[in-house]
C-alpha cells in the first residue's frame, strides 16, 4: 500500500533570489543544493542535468538554519506539505515565501512511504493484511475529510516533547490543503472524480 500518491518531496527556494519556473532552471541557478546524504533523487536530478554535480551540497541538518544564514543563496530539500509554510511563518530570521518544485515533476515518480510486507512473510499475513490494509486506507480518508482531532493530537504530542521543528494548528490545517490541492493523497475511487 501506497499511503502517498504522489511523493511530497521538494526543493525550495527565495524567489527573491531565482527565477526559477521549470527543472532546468534549478541547474542554470548555480546555487548550492543542500540535501540529506543519500536520497536517491538527488542522484536522479543529477543524471537528468536539472542538478550540477558542483551544486550538490549533503550537509542538511534538517533545520532552516543555514537557509535562513545564507540570505536565501541556497536551494534546499523540504516537503510541500510542510516546509513552505513553516518558512512563511514560523522561521526566525525568515518569514516569509518560498517557492518549490516537486521532484515528482522532475520525473521521479516513486510510491513514498510504501507500506509493505516482506515476501516470506506474506502468505502467513494475508488474513491479517486483508483486514489491516482497508483500514490504514480508510484512516487515511477519514483524516483528510475529518483532519482536526489528529491534528491537535499532534500539536500535544509536540508539546509535550518540546523537540523538533514546531507544529502548530495553522501549518497542520495548510498542510492538508496542500495534499489536496497537489494530490499528494488520494481516494483511489475518487481519483478520476476530482479532488477528494
Amino acid at each position: 500500500m501506497a499511503p502517498l500518491d504522489i511523493n511530497p518531496q521538494i526543493l525550495m527556494w527565495d524567489p527573491a533570489k531565482y527565477a526559477i519556473a521549470s527543472w532546468p532552471d534549478v541547474a542554470r541557478s548555480k546555487a548550492k543544493v543542500v540535501y540529506l546524504e543519500g536520497l536517491p533523487f538527488m542522484d536522479y536530478l543529477v543524471s537528468k542535468g536539472f542538478v550540477t554535480k558542483e551544486q550538490k551540497d549533503a550537509s542538511f541538518d534538517g533545520t532552516p538554519s543555514r537557509f535562513v544564514a545564507s540570505g536565501g543563496k541556497l536551494i534546499q530539500q523540504g516537503y510541500a506539505s510542510n516546509e513552505p509554510y513553516r518558512w512563511e511563518h514560523d522561521v526566525p530570521g525568515w518569514k516569509k515565501p518560498v517557492k518549490f518544485l516537486l521532484v515528482h515533476d522532475s520525473g521521479y515518480q516513486i510510491y513514498p512511504q510504501g507500506l509493505a510486507v516482506r515476501t516470506a512473510q506474506f502468505d502467513k499475513s494475508k488474513e491479517c493484511l486483508k483486514r489491516l490494509v482497508p483500514m490504514v486506507q480508510k484512516a487515511q480518508i477519514a483524516y483528510l475529510n475529518d483532519p482536526g482531532p489528529t491534528n491537535g493530537a499532534l500539536v500535544k504530542i509536540a508539546q509535550t516533547l518540546g523537540d523538533g521543528p514546531p507544529i502548530t494548528s495553522e501549518g497542520n490545517s495548510n498542510a492538508v490543503v496542500i495534499m489536496r490541492d497537489l494530490h499528494l493523497v488520494g481516494n483511489v475511487t475518487e481519483r478520476y472524480s476530482g479532488r477528494l
